[in-house]
């Protein structure tokens, strides 16, 4: 059976990322020049914004590739992978604030968890999925 690849990659260093440090950054100037805030203070209130800063300066990706055998997916330093004929099928939760899970069933009922960031859109992951003979469950709002 050949089949079309199906590759998702996503990146820490975006637009969205930029442009919320640049507005966090500037808003907490402007309160420091405008209302005589506490720098330290200030100070306090960026070091929240460091993950997301190390993210920006080291660009891990994250994603996912189906091949003709196999399922690969890697973010950051975590990578795995996993052969079709290991897998018993793949169920995809959506909880109660929007976000998903995906899981793959393995035959030997162990489950592995994707990371979130690997994880491409619903809508394109179903079809590449069951594109490769890969049987999908989707339970929406699943509590755990």
């Amino acid at each position: 059976m050949s089949t079309v690849p199906f590759v998702f990659r996503r990146e820490a260093r975006n637009y969205r990322t930029a442009v919320t440090l640049i507005c966090i950054y500037t808003g907490l100037l402007a309160l420091i020049i405008a209302v005589d805030a506490a720098v330290w203070l200030m100070v306090l209130c960026a070091l929240v914004t460091v993950p997301a800063v190390i993210d920006f300066i080291t660009n891990p990706s994250a994603g996912i590739e189906l091949t003709d055998t196999t399922l690969h997916w890697h973010s950051g330093r975590r990578s795995g992978s996993v052969d079709y004929a290991e897998i018993d099928h793949v169920r995809i939760d959506t909880r109660f604030d929007l976000s998903r899970r995906v899981t793959l069933i393995l035959k030997s009922q162990k489950r592995v968890r994707l990371p979130y960031e690997a994880i491409p859109p619903t809508p394109s992951l179903e079809p590449a999925l069951t594109a490769h003979a890969i049987r999908v469950e989707t339970q929406h709002f699943k509590v755990f």
